[in-house]
């Protein structure tokens, strides 16, 4: 029997199991970004978790999670944390969280989606996948911060557009998009 899992929104009754895989995932997450996904949960934060479909005793366990913050843009969404089980991942998990958030973001008017990560001029191979993750699910470049996470390791930002017909918009928006450096246009 293939193994299935359930997408549901994130609940209070998560944010233990959401710290717990959290902390497991340490070659992408610090302890300073433990504590940022604390005080984020400690909000009530909006997200996604999903759980594996144990249908033996109908016992469920916590295989990953994506918690959603505002921007200072108020139709863009970022994707403030994400992360999946080691062992779930490459089977979907992933792309059904980010289906959600792009499908929630869209049904409350937004724009876009963002989300930053280390950049492929950090040299840290963790984050290879990471960013092959983003692009071959529509995000693009938007900009690269240099020094953002430590000396050297700098972050990318990037945007998905989530609502059809809003590309004149995005485009209006930002002339920098994509482009590796280029100074941030507030949004």
């Amino acid at each position: 029997m293939a193994e299935t899992f359930l997408i549901g929104a994130l609940v209070p009754n998560d944010a233990a199991a959401v710290r717990y895989l959290a902390a497991s995932l340490r070659r992408w997450f610090s302890p300073a970004d433990l504590r940022a996904i604390d005080a984020l949960l400690k909000k009530n934060v909006a997200g996604w978790v999903a759980h594996d479909h144990a249908e033996e005793n109908n016992k469920h366990t916590l295989v990953g999670f994506l918690l959603t913050a505002p921007t200072p843009d108020p139709l863009v969404r970022e994707v403030a944390w994400m992360g999946v089980d080691e062992s779930w991942q490459g089977r979907g998990v992933g792309t059904a969280l980010l289906d959600r958030a792009v499908a929630s973001a869209a049904a409350d008017g937004m724009r876009e989606l963002e989300v930053s990560t280390v950049a492929a001029s950090a040299g840290y191979a963790p984050y290879e996948a990471t960013r092959a993750f983003y692009h071959a699910r529509g995000f693009v470049d938007r900009r690269t911060d240099r020094d953002y996470y430590w000396p050297g390791g700098d972050r990318l930002l990037l945007r998905r557009i989530v609502a059809s017909g809003q590309m004149d918009a995005v485009v209006a928006h930002s002339d920098s998009a994509g482009l590796p450096g280029a100074p941030d246009d507030g949004g």
